[in-house]
């Protein structure tokens, strides 16, 4: 059967100086690998899960940790086609480039979600059924100039309806293969698996991370999807402080039996006066309190 390849990314917040007011945006990638969808009684779960997010490397290497592991599981892909599915961003269809025999795929909840945002369904309905019986059919010039009206009427900015038209543009194959007889995309959910092993902890909450720190809670949470457990010999060792200083020598307090110390006799009643100040100055062994 065929591999499927959900990739989609999680934006985190990351730690920054205080003095700078500009919070920084960093990015998590999520890759999971699995068999094709399968279904059990009235709902579909995926088989065969393997859940690989990313580091702090390029795009071209995240993507070759992801072919040696489909190499591992599934040994000589031969013919067999690879179906990745995905939001169109850039660093998902470098996984095209690499992975052989792979194809994108558009998630499904982006392209609504970029349909949605240049044509409310409440607010025109009229033009959203036009987008759909475009859309079913395949008929780009047709989804292009519904678009544009939607511009000109208000219904959505120009801009808005030139940013969702280059979206269709450029992902137009991935929307393609989706009608394709001949191909079996199946179901795409990069966005849901996404949302339960990143987001629910790294960015759903009022949380700031360091770029270490996102990168192995990202690591853990894969590696309990996998099916890993977490012990305490995992958890790292911290190296003892070694230190080559001398020891202090230990003070003997037999000395001092019979005579208080000075911190004990030298006290004044009465705080701000003169004698204070002395008798402070005296206990804490400089005159600097003497200075008024």
């Amino acid at each position: 059967p065929e591999i499927h390849i959900q990739a989609d990314e999680d934006h985190v917040t990351i730690q920054t100086k205080p003095s700078r007011r500009k919070k920084q945006k960093g990015m998590v990638k999520l890759a999971v690998l699995h068999d094709p969808i399968e279904q059990q009684g009235n709902r579909r779960y995926i088989p065969s899960k393997y859940s690989m997010p990313g580091r702090q490397e390029s795009n071209e290497r995240y993507w070759e940790r992801i072919l040696d592991k489909i190499y591992e599981r599934y040994g000589d892909l031969g013919a067999r086609p690879v179906y990745i599915h995905g939001d169109g961003a850039p660093w998902i269809k470098t996984g095209v480039e690499i992975i052989p025999n792979s194809r994108f795929v558009l998630d499904r909840y982006h392209l609504e979600r970029a349909l949605h945002a240049a044509c409310n369904r409440y607010k025109a309905p009229s033009h959203w059924r036009t987008l759909r019986e475009a859309l079913k059919k395949l008929d780009l010039p047709k989804l292009v100039e519904t678009l544009m009206t939607c511009g000109r009427e208000g219904i959505c900015s120009h801009e808005t309806a030139r940013t969702t038209i280059y979206y269709l543009v450029n992902n137009w194959e991935g929307i393609e293969i989706t009608k394709d007889p001949n191909e079996r995309p199946g179901a795409s959910c990069a966005e849901g698996l996404v949302g339960h092993l990143l987001s629910d902890r790294l960015s759903r909450r009022p949380l700031s991370w360091s770029r270490e720190g996102v990168t192995q809670m990202a690591a853990l949470r894969a590696f309990i999807s996998n099916g890993g457990t977490v012990s305490s010999d995992m958890l790292r060792i911290q190296p003892k402080n070694t230190n080559d200083l001398p020891a202090k020598k230990k003070i003997n307090l037999t000395t001092y039996r019979y005579c208080p110390m000075p911190s004990d006799a030298l006290k004044a009643t009465k705080r701000g006066t003169p004698l204070y100040r002395l008798c402070k100055a005296i206990t804490n062994g400089g005159m600097g309190g003497l200075i008024s």
